[in-house]
């Protein structure tokens, strides 16, 4: 219903067809259940089940608008998963990476999948196990990933750009990899301040500065998948100042984390460190108005200053 809205409305939608995360209510036979978050980018089933996935969602049918989904005018940009993680070479041998919500044995699974996986590339290539070698290979799995997720999409006819997320890269490999794969595009965030419920106050304007993007993707589009900043209900400075923060970066689609709809904001029911809403919060507001002019307004590659750590916040 949203989709079909949207395409009748003029708004455009940025999807993300596939979000890892564990749930206690989660399909026994879900990505989350079945696969870690890293393993979504090795474990063959994982990759397999995240192919089928995406063309069976891209060409399913809306039943309001008729149109597979694929063909929704509104669908202007397709990114392949949200904020993946990957594994490292200390997780050949050890437990590197920090679980997020898998249960200990598919962990263990994967571990040894990736274990398996690593001795089957150096015994293909005669290699022996090396340090030096790992982003090798991580970057081969890496390659193969993006290239198998994009044929899946472009084999149901979809024309949309795809975009590969930046979210969690903890490596040259990874970063090289996602230069030369076929996605057109690559997203980031920024969320000044991070978490914390106490940013009111406080400036965070080095957490804006001009955004520094690899130059290894200087050929891709780039996008913000998700920005906000949370914990700051009265200040009303950091909209614009992320607006200049991803034009700096020449980011040309930048999309805020969530606006709470009328009938619940008053509680701020969902994710409470986002609060956003004219009635509730008018300064944020209107500081997310003119952070909109400002993104429409200013050149991509914008260059300035962001004044000395400690100056106070206005």
């Amino acid at each position: 219903f949203l989709v079909a809205q949207c395409s009748g409305r003029g708004i455009y939608l940025f999807l993300t067809p596939i979000a890892w995360w564990g749930g206690p209510n989660e399909n026994p036979d879900a990505f989350s259940a079945q696969t870690s978050k890293p393993g979504m980018m090795f474990v063959p089933k994982a990759r397999q089940a995240a192919a089928n996935y995406l063309r069976r969602f891209l060409t399913r049918l809306n039943r309001y608008s008729g149109r597979a989904y694929k063909d929704e005018p509104a669908l202007c940009v397709l990114e392949i998963m949200n904020e993946p993680t990957y594994f490292s070479y200390g997780d050949l041998s050890g437990a590197a990476y920090q679980p997020q919500g898998e249960k200990p044995e598919v962990i263990e699974r994967d571990h040894r999948q990736f274990r398996e996986t690593w001795e089957s590339w150096l015994k293909a290539r005669s290699l022996a196990d090396s340090a030096a070698l790992f982003p090798l290979f991580r970057y081969d799995l890496m390659r193969a990933y993006l290239r198998e997720m994009t044929e899946a999409i472009r084999s149901t006819g979809a024309r949309q750009p795809i975009a590969c997320s930046f979210f969690g890269v903890n490596g040259d490999d990874i970063a090289q990899a996602i230069a030369d794969s076929p996605c057109e595009a690559v997203t980031f965030s920024n969320y000044p301040g991070g978490w914390e419920r106490v940013n009111d106050g406080r400036n965070l304007m080095a957490d804006a500065a001009p955004l520094k993007v690899d130059a290894r993707l200087a050929a891709k589009a780039r996008l913000a998948y998700e920005f906000d900043t949370p914990a700051t209900n009265v200040s009303c400075y950091l909209y614009p100042a992320l607006a200049a923060h991803f034009r700096a970066g020449e980011v040309q689609i930048a999309c805020q984390f969530q606006y709470d709809s009328i009938a619940t904001a008053r509680w701020n029911t969902d994710w409470n460190a986002h609060w956003l809403n004219w009635l509730y919060t008018p300064s944020k507001a209107v500081s997310f108005m003119v952070g909109g002019e400002a993104f429409r307004s200013l050149p991509r590659g914008v260059q300035y200053d962001v004044g000395k750590p400690g100056s106070p916040a206005t």
